[in-house]
């Protein structure tokens, strides 16, 4: 045997006992190296460049943009929302759209039959209101506020408790224009624009008033309402 030959043998057993070696490690580790099989497939598909992109992005990822800032309990809002909370009920709906809440100011909040299917009655309740905010909030982030006197409320309550009309509700009462009809037959109404307190934006905390409100709002049309049995 030459002296390379010698060599190449010895070079050889030396691998022949490292791969036993290895072997034994592997089987030593084998719930460690099953563990990461998944990871080290997915690493074979990306180089050491690509994580270093993929956590930079996520690094500079404004989550801002999934998750909206939301000031609906901050001093200003929540105060301007409950400022006369003991005289008052008050409502809220919410619209995607500022053109939407500005239309509600101007002209008065329009509803179909059933008024309390698109606004919420609120309570000065943090928990309370936070929950009802939580479950509208999808719906947009402009809040048109609207508030109405107890005493007016409760008034023109008592008056169609004493009737005997089951259709007759107090928003059918406490609404000025002409019903009319919606392409689907449904009957549309007007609450006036005095009970409309304003808008806000949850998301700024933009807050625009109504300078036409009056919460004590009262309306000779309201008894006639309640007269003919409107609804």
């Amino acid at each position: 045997m030459s002296n390379f030959q010698g060599f190449y043998f010895i070079i050889i057993l030396l691998l022949f006992f490292y791969i036993i070696y290895l072997q034994y490690k592997l089987h030593k580790n084998n719930k460690l190296v099953i563990s990461l099989k998944k990871l080290i497939e997915v690493k074979k598909q990306y180089s050491k460049e690509d994580f270093k992109k993929i956590l930079k992005q996520i690094a500079d990822f404004n989550f801002n943009l999934i998750i909206p800032k939301d000031k609906i309990l901050e001093n200003k809002i929540y105060d301007y929302i409950f400022e006369n909370e003991k005289e008052t009920i008050i409502f809220l709906h919410y619209t995607k759209d500022r053109e939407v809440a500005e239309l509600i100011v101007k002209n008065g909040f329009k509803y179909r039959n059933s008024f309390y299917k698109t606004a919420e009655n609120v309570y000065n309740d943090k928990v309370d209101f936070l929950n009802k905010h939580m479950r509208h909030k999808h719906f947009g982030k402009f809040v048109i506020i609207l508030s109405i006197a107890k005493r007016t409320y409760n008034y023109y309550l008592n008056e169609i408790n004493k009737g005997d009309n089951q259709k007759l509700l107090i928003e059918h009462v406490l609404s000025l224009e002409k019903v009319v009809k919606n392409d689907n037959e449904d009957n549309i109404y007007t609450i006036p624009t005095q009970f409309v307190k304003g808008y806000l934006n949850y998301e700024t905390g933009e807050i625009q008033n109504n300078l036409n409100f009056d919460y004590n709002f009262d309306s000779e049309m309201f008894k006639r309402n309640i007269a003919t049995n409107r609804y």
